[in-house]
């Protein structure tokens, strides 16, 4: 069978064959006399992961997924700190909420110019005495469809891109490497 090595960057290293999962271990430290191997990289084989770590007599390898301490696998080169990380979410954040907020005066502008426009039309459907009372009707009826529906739909696309770059923002802050799990808190707070 085959066991996969990966740094923690998920980038792969190599792979080598064993007889069965008991023998990682060993096959493992074959592995490392030809490949370089550091804490931190992982093994996969047959569904099960094993992580190397820093032991007493140089590294172990235990069970499962381990991340190291700090992430920082290429952060961009323009993250100089991590006030620089929280001052580009909350940037991000507010223009989430700019762009809601811009959606629901759509909306409420939309109802509005949607009744004005068929004021006219209600208004000469009832000073009209004849067959014409219905069509000026439906001209009014019209205007709030064409203008209020037109607008108030606008309004509601508007606000769910909003919400949408809002619940982007949360996983990305959620999962940055950059933050710690306070600076995560503050971040998000800043999200209303």
């Amino acid at each position: 069978m085959k066991a996969f090595v990966f740094k923690p960057s998920n980038q792969p290293v190599g792979k080598f064959d064993l007889q069965t999962i008991d023998d990682v271990t060993q096959a493992l430290m074959k592995f490392g006399e030809v490949h370089s191997i550091a804490p931190y990289y992982y093994v996969e084989c047959s569904g099960r992961t094993w992580t190397l770590v820093s032991g007493a007599d140089g590294l172990d390898l235990v069970e499962g997924r381990v991340m190291p301490p700090t992430q920082d696998f290429g952060a961009s080169s323009d993250l100089k700190s991590k006030s620089d990380a929280m001052h580009r979410y909350s940037d991000a954040y507010l223009t989430a909420s700019f762009i809601i907020g811009v959606g629901s005066f759509i909306q409420v502008v939309g109802i509005i110019f949607g009744l004005i426009s068929a004021i006219p039309s209600f208004v000469g459907a009832a000073n009209e005495r004849g067959g014409d009372v219905f069509f000026f009707a439906m001209i009014g009826i019209g205007c709030i469809l064409v203008f209020g529906f037109g607008f108030y739909i606008t309004g509601v696309i508007a606000k769910a891109v909003g919400q949408i770059l809002r619940a982007t923002l949360d996983s990305a802050v959620h999962t940055s490497p950059f933050l710690n799990t306070e600076e995560k808190a503050l971040v998000l707070k800043l999200r209303r």
